[in-house]
């Protein structure tokens, strides 16, 4: 299986479950992500409300599916109010077993791309301060470090985790 076997398309409205399970898997594989499996639930009825908002807000919501399956994905939410228009918080998150393949930067190209076309200026987004494969995928697109929020992840075996805030400029 290589890059050219994952397509990389809009999230849709027929996604639901799809990207129900692809979250759930995610919070039960990695350390990477701030929801745990019993916050996601067995329920999709989040996920609806979450896909039919990002359709409504024109917001950008990137699937990367391999077999159908929606093994990848990639967000911006640009902030709303007026004086934070310019700016947008972007998430990522790709099953352990299809990362090191490019396809965190595929997606990464597409989402700059698209912050590029709707005039933002600013791009931000949190991460583990552990995560360093998404750390080095990040300022391999030129963000860079901020600030660092100190124990704000607390993990189930009671030790805390620092989140970092980087950011880039486009």
């Amino acid at each position: 299986m290589n890059l050219s076997d994952i397509i990389i398309r809009s999230i849709e409205k027929t996604d639901v479950n799809n990207r129900h399970d692809f979250f759930l898997e995610l919070a039960h594989t990695t350390t990477g992500v701030i929801n745990t499996p019993q916050e996601i639930g067995v329920i999709p009825y989040d996920t609806k409300e979450q896909i039919d908002y990002f359709l409504q807000k024109k917001f950008l919501w990137l699937v990367a599916t391999y077999q159908e399956k929606i093994i990848g994905e990639i967000d911006i939410i640009p902030y709303q109010a007026v004086k934070t228009k310019h700016v947008a918080k972007l998430t990522i998150g790709i099953l352990p077993n299809f990362q090191s393949l490019g396809l965190g930067s595929k997606l990464m190209e597409n989402a700059l791309k698209w912050a590029k076309a709707n005039r933002l200026e600013r791009i931000e987004l949190f991460v583990f301060a552990s995560n360093e494969k998404a750390i080095n995928l990040y300022k391999k697109f030129g963000f860079i470090i901020e600030g660092e929020r100190k124990n704000f992840i607390k993990l189930a075996n009671n030790a805390y985790e620092n989140d970092l805030l980087l950011a880039k400029y486009l």
